[in-house]
């Protein structure tokens, strides 16, 4: 892994790289907040560069009001960015609606919204037209968009216009038989293969324009992009770092067999994993009071007074999976009378759109002592499996004292020592 999160904490996702001699830009989506509990609300886009893939700076942005989508809107969703005669493209998403673009002449704008109107409207095909990936070719520009399936476009020579009619994408499995794609593809070209991912899955054509057939598994998961650079080939992906909604980007090494097949590393993981840890000595991880306060950070950890009315919770879904028998460790400190604390843990069935569903809950209670040291409570999660929406930590009617929380884990690793079992 080069890079396993290049701006914590600050839910940037839908990466596209640019590179330009030493230099490697990402343009991404910016979620609004870690608070988000609903859908993917996105304010703007940001541009970073790096000159060493670890190191990233915020060097523009390009605001909603700055394209026909208008003020006070977070339809910010994935684009694409390419440079051409030395002009600089980005086209983006509407949310899920219709498809524009915006040029500079600078990597860092300003950014101009030269049609003022969608190029790719809604309703140009019979699926949503959003999430654009554009691929070069001798000369020609080819837009792959869709989800569900995908269609291809060729772009006119300034890139501001429709050349011909949209094609469809075939996907085909093993056997020839159709199969159903998510959105945001990405397109690129490896060894006379042409390679269209989505997701952690890949397929491979000998043509640009299909029919692609299943290869395999793709590293990293997620809305991602493919670059060269410095005889190199990475992969830049997001994943659900705070959660679902308040995402963060990585950056990996991509790596082929003789074949062509893509090669997945050891240390490759996914959007939703089986285990996280929140160290809260660095900072408050996103996580905020139950009454929608900051939590404030200490010495050693976040510290607030704990009563039946404020608490601390994570933010929804932040990219754990609970399968089988998962543990909990609560590491914190406790300043008060003796009391009782509630831990409530939120899953939902991980099937489909799983953000939508209504969730189960558990609450379990443990008990709090006054100690200058810090203690920890463990929790055994028995053959619960699903995904993991919320922590709560809150008091019981008559809590009242002050917590400092160090950490919070969970995962399938079990923890030494005695377990309140669920």
């Amino acid at each position: 892994m080069i890079n396993n999160n290049i701006m914590p904490l600050e839910g940037l996702a839908d990466p596209h790289a640019l590179v330009e001699g030493e230099f490697v830009y990402i343009f991404c989506g910016s979620d609004k907040t870690p608070r988000t509990e609903d859908t993917w609300r996105m304010d703007k886009w940001c541009i970073l560069a790096s000159n060493n893939l670890k190191d990233w700076k915020i060097i523009g942005e390009i605001l909603p009001q700055d394209t026909y989508m208008g003020n006070d809107t977070e339809n910010c969703w994935a684009g694409y960015i390419l440079k051409k005669d030395n002009r600089y493209y980005w086209f983006f998403s509407n949310k899920n609606i219709n498809i524009g673009v915006v040029v500079a002449e600078r990597v860092e704008g300003p950014y101009v919204d030269i049609l003022r109107k969608p190029l790719i409207p809604e309703g140009f095909v019979d699926v949503p037209c959003y999430d654009p990936c554009v691929y070069s070719e001798d000369g020609t520009y080819t837009m792959f968009f869709g989800a569900g399936k995908y269609y291809c476009v060729e772009l006119t020579g300034d890139l501001l216009g429709i050349a011909r009619e949209p094609q469809y994408v075939q996907v085909l499995d093993e056997y020839g038989k159709e199969v159903r794609v998510d959105d945001k593809c990405t397109v690129f070209k490896y060894k006379n293969k042409y390679y269209l991912y989505y997701g952690d899955t890949y397929a491979m054509s000998e043509k640009l324009k299909g029919p692609y057939f299943l290869a395999g598994r793709f590293v990293g998961g997620g809305h991602n992009d493919v670059f060269f650079w410095k005889n190199k080939w990475y992969v830049c992906n997001e994943f659900h770092e705070t959660g679902i909604f308040y995402r963060g980007i990585r950056v990996q090494e991509l790596h082929f067999d003789e074949n062509g097949k893509v090669l997945i590393s050891s240390n490759d993981t996914g959007d939703i994993q089986q285990s996280k840890q929140w160290d809260f000595s660095r900072n408050n991880q996103n996580w905020f009071l139950t009454n929608d306060q900051d939590l404030i950070e200490g010495a050693d950890g976040v510290v607030f007074g704990l009563t039946s009315q404020i608490g601390m919770r994570s933010p929804v879904f932040p990219g754990v999976f609970l399968r089988g028998n998962t543990y909990m460790k609560i590491c914190y400190r406790w300043k008060g009378v003796k009391s009782k604390v509630l831990l409530k843990i939120e899953w939902v069935d991980g099937k489909g759109e799983y953000w939508k569903k209504t969730p189960c809950e558990k609450v379990i209670s443990f008990e709090v002592i006054e100690s200058g040291e810090y203690q920890k409570m463990k929790v055994k999660l028995s053959e619960k499996e699903g995904i993991l929406r919320k922590i709560t930590l809150i008091g019981e009617d008559k809590t009242h004292g002050i917590i400092n929380i160090k950490m919070v884990s969970v995962g399938q690793k079990r923890v030494k020592g005695e377990c309140i079992t669920w």
